[in-house]
């Protein structure tokens, strides 16, 4: 992809909330700022406290939302370019758009499309299908449009100024197979940053006389938390387990406190959300972590499979061989994980 003639570019994304997609954010603004890159972020919601990116506009229209037409779509569309060029002046810009076929606001095709019409440089990286796994947004996504012929064209719309960006391999051989041309299609992995963590931590308060491991993570329903709550029974006597961060979409809580409610009605010992609102620090809770554990049934790029590493921490739990082979090609240690909870339980015996 060309570079532009003005280093400017706006990112977009539906908020910025502490996980995956908001630290690639992260990431990926300091290293275009290190060479010289001027970047505006644009979320829909504000960021939380600990967010470090230096330019931040929220507009709330660009947050989930189920419904819309044309006319707010284009709306929107304008409000976007005006807080762009009101911040950059004059000069290209680079729209940099994250999970924009995901379902989670259905204006955001249209959106895409009108910015291409006026002659807008696109960059859409996908870090999940909503084809893939999330069938209601699939489906909330279609009935936006009037027919299947306009819902496929403004899903993946292609023109020379529009490229697409995605986060494993796999993905990348997706999009080939069906018909997208490699000049405007693009690998781009996830930068690996070490996580952070304190040197020297205060006394844990967790696991006093066991291992502590720690699930980094919001308990969103593929991160597959009845699978974790198992593992706690199978080893509440070698281990006591934890995640970070509770849901805040309100469409997974119901599920996500139903299995809190159940852990505590079978006396599991797993503590739950142990950053929600400043409880513990982030970083403290991974130096605290003696293990790492993933459980999720889908990931885009698998940062929870390397992260670990960084601050020395091993990781256990469940492996996805789609996001995995490529780390393990390129000689990463990844044999302690399973593929079946059940083989690994006849393993082990």
């Amino acid at each position: 992809m060309a570079e532009p003639k003005s280093k400017q570019v706006v990112i977009v994304h539906y908020h910025l909330r502490l996980g995956g997609v908001t630290r690639v954010i992260e990431t990926a603004a300091k290293i275009l700022e290190s060479d010289g890159w001027k970047v505006l972020v644009i979320s829909g919601e504000e960021p939380e406290p600990q967010c470090s990116l230096k330019h931040v506009k929220v507009i709330e229209a660009l947050g989930y939302r189920k419904t819309g037409n044309s006319t707010i779509a284009e709306s929107l569309t304008d409000v976007l370019l005006d807080t762009a060029e009101t911040f950059f002046g004059a000069g290209e810009i680079l729209w940099h758009f994250h999970n924009t076929t995901l379902g989670k606001n259905v204006l955001m095709p249209s959106v895409i499309c009108e910015l291409a019409k006026r002659g807008k440089h696109l960059l859409l990286q996908i870090h999940d299908f909503s084809e893939e796994g999330r069938a209601n947004n699939y489906t909330t996504q279609r009935s936006y449009f009037d027919y299947e012929q306009t819902f496929q064209e403004s899903l993946y719309p292609i023109a020379k100024h529009i490229h697409y960006a995605v986060i494993n391999e796999r993905d990348f051989e997706f999009l080939k197979a069906a018909g997208m041309s490699t000049s405007n299609l693009h690998y781009l992995p996830n930068a690996v940053i070490p996580l952070p963590s304190t040197a020297k931590p205060d006394p844990r308060p967790f696991a006093e006389e066991r291992l502590f491991v720690l699930y980094p993570t919001r308990g969103i329903r593929r991160k597959n938390i009845g699978e974790l709550l198992l593992l706690a029974m199978l080893w509440q006597d070698e281990a006591e387990f934890a995640t970070s961060l509770s849901p805040v979409n309100p469409e997974w809580q119901p599920i996500y406190e139903g299995w809190v409610a159940l852990a505590e009605e079978l006396g599991v010992k797993i503590n739950f959300g142990i950053c929600d609102g400043g409880r513990h620090r982030f970083e403290d809770a991974l130096a605290w972590a003696d293990l790492m554990i993933s459980t999720s049934v889908g990931e885009g790029f698998g940062l929870a499979f390397l992260e670990p590493w960084t601050v020395g921490k091993g990781i256990v739990g469940r492996r996805l061989p789609d996001v995995t082979k490529g780390f393990r090609r390129r000689g990463m240690p990844l044999n302690q994980l399973y593929e079946r909870l059940a083989a690994e339980m006849a393993r082990l015996q």
